[in-house]
């Protein structure tokens, strides 16, 4: 049977910064991927089987020595849990994504071209001509639009054109997301705070359940901080 290809429907976009300060942006698209598990022993070396003896040896002589925690054997029970479970299943459900990096925070128009290069991907319409010229285009072919302008370009299975903007004033950061994101979690009197905490360059750790959104947050805080950055 072949692989059976399933979305996560879970974008993230994640920001790193190379050594001499310059950030980039990093848009990623998760989904899984259904794999027979005689495929998946193959590929990643896991034998369910195999591995639930080893933990049923290693709690047996655990036992007998006396020498194990409860957090120990907790994380063992876990793992035992998972290994019957994948014992009984045909089919194992391997997390995958796709990513787009970028020098600059396009991240909307970033998430719609990892939309459509999925769907490119396990089309079985579409040939690998056409793949590889889109991400040839998506690549080589949009340049950054110059001050105070704007570029559409289109992209395979959309309608609509997707528009990026240059800077509106030289030195000021693009913004491509809302920024009233934030006000949406934070009192006024809370972001004041913390705006003051990072131009005193005091250590700030953002916490949330969806955790998908820190990126946009922190970004936000951080373009608040014009003309200091």
């Amino acid at each position: 049977m072949e692989n059976d290809y399933k979305c996560l429907n879970k974008n993230f976009l994640i920001v790193s910064t190379s050594i001499d300060g310059t950030p980039y942006y990093i848009m990623t698209y998760h989904y899984y991927i259904q794999m027979e598990q005689a495929d998946f022993v193959k590929i990643y070396g896991f034998d369910p089987p195999r591995e639930f003896l080893k933990l049923e040896k290693m709690v047996s002589n655990m036992n007998d020595n006396s020498q194990i925690s409860k957090e120990n054997m907790k994380t063992i029970e876990n793992n035992l849990e998972i290994c019957t479970n994948l014992i009984f299943c045909d089919y194992v459900y391997v997390p995958t994504a796709i990513c787009l990096l970028s020098k600059y925070p396009y991240a909307k128009q970033m998430e719609k071209c990892l939309e459509i290069i999925y769907n490119m991907m396990f089309d079985s319409n579409e040939n690998n001509d056409e793949f590889l010229k889109l991400i040839i285009h998506l690549l080589k072919e949009i340049p950054i639009p110059v001050e105070n302008t704007r570029l559409l370009f289109n992209i395979p299975l959309y309608s609509k054109p997707l528009i990026i903007n240059g800077p509106i004033i030289k030195d000021l950061p693009i913004v491509n997301y809302s920024t009233c994101t934030i006000f949406k979690y934070f009192s006024i009197e809370n972001i004041i705070f913390i705006h003051y905490l990072m131009t005193i360059e005091q250590k700030l750790l953002f916490i949330a359940d969806e955790y998908y959104q820190l990126t946009e947050i922190m970004e936000t805080f951080i373009s608040f901080l014009y003309p200091l950055t």
